[in-house]
């Protein structure tokens, strides 16, 4: 309570001495990442912001926006995102069963549940050991029944759960500036450090090089 107190009182002070992206920068880190994700996904629900939706979403996975995503016009979307959130994840930090994924893989594949397939990590990575496809193709063949945001997002998740900084990476360098601040922010104490790495490997340019020339001022010393 002490903390929470502090924290609010010191917000309003923030807001009283800083405007514009100082403000919302110093704002922005005195949440934890996971709170800053969830005030970016409210928001991003009011605005019907796909991108941040689904950014956050195939992220991390919170399972208890299943109301929420039925508002968004695109079913299909809608269809990928909850499949996500219903991944059981409760055995995430053991070690996965590398026989009973690839049966899974094997069994869901020839089932044709190409869904189930891609939104879940352990039995994709099986599947894409078992068979070295390019997934872009893949996703447009087995899916192509689904609206392109839906193929895209699937595309995003197969990217993420193969290399998390490199999906961020991407992510970086089609960012406007407030999503630029959320993704710093949200993998500040996760991978940003590879995440920069990705970003030079990718684009042959310094993340904090692109930030000062796209922002109206350094909004973060990454």
């Amino acid at each position: 309570m002490a903390l929470d107190y502090f924290l609010k009182d010191l917000t309003s002070v923030l807001e009283s001495e800083l405007s514009g992206t100082s403000q919302e920068v110093v704002a922005a880190l005195l949440y934890s990442p996971v709170k800053y994700d969830v005030k970016s996904l409210n928001k991003a629900f009011e605005d019907q912001d796909y991108d941040t939706i689904v950014s956050i979403i195939i992220a991390k996975y919170n399972k208890t926006l299943d109301d929420e995503l039925s508002t968004l016009p695109d079913k299909d979307l809608t269809h990928v995102l909850v499949s996500l959130l219903n991944v059981d994840r409760s055995s995430a930090k053991k070690k996965a069963d590398k026989m009973a994924a690839k049966e899974r893989a094997t069994l869901l594949f020839n089932d044709g549940d190409i869904l189930s397939l891609l939104c879940e990590p352990k039995t994709l990575d099986a599947f894409l050991k078992l068979h070295r496809v390019n997934i872009g193709q893949f996703v447009e063949e087995k899916c192509s029944t689904l609206s392109k945001l839906a193929q895209d997002t699937l595309k995003d998740c197969v990217l993420l759960i193969e290399n998390p900084p490199r999906y961020f990476a991407k992510e970086l360098a089609k960012a406007d500036e407030q999503k630029i601040l959320r993704i710093i922010v949200s993998r500040s104490e996760i991978d940003l450090y590879y995440i920069k790495k990705e970003f030079l490997s990718l684009y042959s340019k310094q993340l904090h090089d692109v930030i000062d020339k796209h922002c109206p001022m350094t909004m973060l010393n990454c």
